[in-house]
């Protein structure tokens, strides 16, 4: 079985272009995996980055040189026929003069050419290796890289088929790749790491459908434009070593070419892709679909209208960012990551309209001139009679509410009950209650760590509401009412997401949760609620990523327990709860272990070792440990060889021995014991 090799390349800081966030963050998630999770030597999983640890005496700083180097290293003198090999890129990318460029730490935009990485060249040095097996993963779409020409992406996807190496590219040529201060990482590698964790995903077919799947729908909860998955590869492509010793079920076989080592000052068409019958012809690209919007107003029916059923106050609507119109909008409707969370609302009237008046911003018509200065001829005592007997019976059609409350007092106008009947509670009253957002003004916890969240005090006008009892179309007005209640709580749950704190999308859930099944907007309402759970989700396990197991199970309890995600919650919650204790155990053995040193004495060293074997393989801290029994074996070496130099062979013998045999100092000390004991 062939062994796994990886390169994880992440840049946050740039010379002469715009930082980013998490170019950085992105790379150690998928080396922490790698190493943590997949069991691969740290000398296997090699990091590139700007505060990546040295590996040996080799820098890990990405420079040009050195990014070069260490893949000339790995492809031209490691790998094997039956290995694997993972290349990951999250940084600044470039195209200019049609050939695209990842931009490594000193890169300048203006001459790509020699302070870039062509692609061209990484690929003809990935194509140069003995395994086929290789798989090229790169998030270098980035709006602050933007200075002249297009994205990269388009001659990435087409020489990649051409030189037959399996590549996923995070957004097409005209689409931006985003980031996002909730999860603490790019969209894309946060969709990758959960196909590798939580889906398993064993062939490259099985994670581009994840993918492909996943952007969209974090592009969605976190309000970034659409960013779209490329892929370059055979679906059957598997992506670790299998038991046969073939990388790859369905693979492309390397093709011949002059030269695997490459000068670093290859030019842009320094080299060409290798000959063939128009290469592989495998590029897939997957097309993500936008989220719905929803729209937002309501109109009362003619028949409130005319009842003179007050309408309520000013609604605000509510919009949210538009999908794109096609797949590859123009480049200048794109928006840089550093996007405004969901947009605050506007407010807009719902004017009297409908059927009845021509829709909504109908007006009534105006009188003509001179109506009421000529009224038929009739004397104007007598439009007086008239309109004291007529104006009663008017104002009972139109408004009936307020006919009731005027004429309560006088016996011949008011309605008798029946004394025969009890009073019956009002029948819409006990319907509207159900939906209000009562503002308790109690304080929930906050799992964000930013204070206590606050469900919003309750809208004037939520208040309950007293339904006219006199029959005729009432049910339909009632309905009419209840769409407009519904609009507004809908709305106000909306409204309650104004930061990035998983505590503000819980109290929207439990807002747009009063609205009940069978009632207006109820649909809405659930959709919502499935989306804002999902991202408390996404926070939680962008938490549990960064080793904040605390963070992460105080996220995942708000999603709601009857929703889809429940189970998967739970079950995270009770793996993230283990993490955590075994996180506090081994940071007190880790802990307790250095105090335990004594600079002059090995058998501190030697009792701190064998302390630290207390921490087991694949529980966290682990390979922290192992780092620091490497550490302290060496440094009893160094006492040992002091010693011997001051000529106390005795001590520098007693000293050596006190070196563990896992350690890669052992078989150094046993050397050094030997020629100690010759006289």
């Amino acid at each position: 079985m062939g062994k796994h090799w990886a390169i994880a390349i992440g840049i946050n800081q740039y010379q002469l272009f715009q930082p980013l966030q998490y170019g950085q963050q992105d790379a150690e998630a998928l080396q922490r995996f790698l190493v943590e999770e997949r069991s691969l030597p740290p000398d296997r999983a090699l990091l590139l980055a700007e505060t990546a640890p040295r590996l040996g005496d080799k820098s890990t700083f990405p420079h040009r040189e050195t990014l070069m180097n260490w893949l000339q290293w790995v492809c031209n003198e490691q790998l094997q026929p039956q290995d694997v090999l993972w290349v990951f890129f999250s940084g600044h990318g470039v195209c200019q003069d049609g050939e695209d460029y990842l931009m490594p730490w000193e890169g300048d935009p203006r001459r790509s050419g020699e302070t870039g990485i062509a692609v061209r060249s990484l690929l003809h040095i990935l194509h140069g290796a003995a395994t086929s097996s290789i798989l090229l993963m790169l998030d270098m779409n980035r709006s602050q890289g933007v200075h002249a020409g297009s994205l990269p992406g388009r001659q990435t996807a087409e020489l990649a088929d051409q030189f037959g190496i399996a590549t996923l590219l995070s957004a097409q040529a005209d689409q931006f790749s985003h980031e996002t201060t909730d999860l603490r990482q790019g969209l894309f590698t946060t969709a990758l790491m959960e196909g590798l964790r939580i889906q398993h995903c064993e062939t490259l077919g099985s994670l581009q459908d994840y993918l492909q799947a996943r952007l969209g729908e974090l592009c969605n909860h976190h309000w970034r434009p659409t960013q779209t998955l490329v892929t370059v590869g055979s679906r059957q492509f598997s992506l670790y070593p299998t038991a046969d010793g073939r990388g790859s079920a369905d693979g492309v076989a390397p093709l011949d070419l002059p030269g695997a080592s490459l000068p670093l000052e290859a030019g842009p068409v320094a080299l060409d892709p290798p000959p063939g019958p128009g290469g592989t012809g495998l590029v897939e690209k997957s097309t993500a679909i936008a989220g719905t919007a929803i729209a937002a107003g309501l109109g009362l029916m003619a028949k409130a209208k005319a009842k003179g059923i007050p309408i309520s106050p000013a609604l605000p609507s509510f919009a949210p960012p538009a999908a794109p119109s096609s797949p590859n909008p123009p480049l200048t409707q794109r928006r840089s990551p550093s996007l405004p969370q969901p947009p605050g609302v506007t407010p807009s009237t719902v004017i009297l309209g409908g059927t009845g008046l021509g829709g909504y911003g109908a007006t009534l018509p105006s009188p003509q001139p001179g109506f009421f200065r000529r009224p038929w001829g009739l004397p104007p005592w007598l439009w007086l009679i008239l309109g004291a007997f007529l104006a009663p019976l008017g104002l009972q059609l139109l408004n009936p509410e307020l006919f009731q409350r005027l004429t309560a007092d006088i016996p011949f106008l008011s309605r008798p009950s029946d004394p025969e009947t009890p009073d019956s509670p009002d029948p819409g009253a006990s319907v509207y209650s159900q939906v209000l957002i009562q503002g308790t003004g109690v304080q929930t916890p906050d799992p964000d760590g930013a204070g206590a969240g606050e469900l919003g005090q309750t809208d004037p006008s939520l208040q309950p509401m007293t339904i006219p009892g006199d029959g005729g179309d009432l049910e339909t007005v009632d309905r009419d009412r209840l769409r407009i209640r519904n609009q507004k709580i809908l709305q106000q749950a909306r409204t309650l997401i104004q930061g990035n704190r998983a505590s503000q999308f819980s109290d929207a859930i439990a807002a747009a949760r009063q609205i009940q099944p069978g009632q207006p907007f109820y649909d809405e309402a659930q959709q919502d609620v499935d989306r804002w759970s999902q991202t408390i989700f996404d926070m939680a396990v962008g938490r549990a990523q960064r080793g904040d197991y605390r963070g992460a199970m105080a996220a995942v309890q708000l999603v709601p327990s009857d929703r889809a995600l429940g189970t998967d919650a739970q079950k995270a919650l009770d793996y993230w709860t283990v993490l955590d204790q075994q996180k506090e155990t081994n940071i007190l053995i880790l802990e307790e272990a250095q105090l335990m040193i004594q600079f002059d004495s090995a058998s501190s060293y030697n009792d701190a070792i064998t302390l630290l074997r207390q921490i087991p393989e694949g529980q966290v801290y682990f390979f922290e440990a192992q780092r620091l029994m490497g550490d302290w074996s060496t440094a009893i070496l160094d006492l040992a060889e002091e010693r011997a130099a001051q000529g106390q062979y005795s001590q520098a013998i007693a000293a050596a021995a006190l070196v563990p045999p896992e350690t890669p100092n052992y078989a150094v000390a046993q050397a050094a014991i030997d020629r100690w004991s010759t006289p």
